[in-house]
């Protein structure tokens, strides 16, 4: 027996027969991109918001503009984490240090089993930042 690409060939005294291996079973292993690496995407989330925020003076303009290029970067550099199994979601918002309080909430459709998130926050003397990526697992 020897096993071409999309067949199996038996050789019998008769001639050869070959048959069709159709559908193989499609189940995987669990791999590590099968994981939500949420203590890597954090230091990831982590490292953008100071890099880009540290010396950032707010301004509603600028913020405006930034949250979109700190949300893509993050998203870019969670992607090259290669987790294909999961849909990644990334929301930044940055507001105006001022002595209020906020509150940041997201819902979702959610398996518990499967599905996870990753959240930073940054702070300087004018202005806040709160980075959240959400893995949804792709079936």
């Amino acid at each position: 027996m020897s096993s071409s690409h999309n067949n199996y060939v038996f050789e019998t005294s008769q001639g050869k027969i070959i048959l069709d291996k159709g559908n193989e079973n499609t189940y995987r292993n669990p791999r590590n991109t099968d994981v939500f690496q949420k203590n890597h995407i954090e230091e990831i989330m982590n490292d953008v918001l100071e890099t880009y925020l540290a010396h950032l003076v707010h301004s509603a303009a600028v913020c405006k503009e930034l949250c979109l290029i700190l949300s893509e970067e993050i998203k870019l550099r969670v992607e090259a984490l290669h987790m294909n199994r999961f849909r990644i979601i990334c929301n930044v918002c940055i507001g105006e240090t001022a002595g209020q309080s906020v509150l940041v909430a997201s819902r979702f459709l959610w398996d518990e089993s499967r599905d996870n998130f990753s959240t930073s926050t940054f702070k300087n003397q004018s202005l806040f930042a709160v980075a959240n990526v959400f893995g949804v697992f792709k079936e």
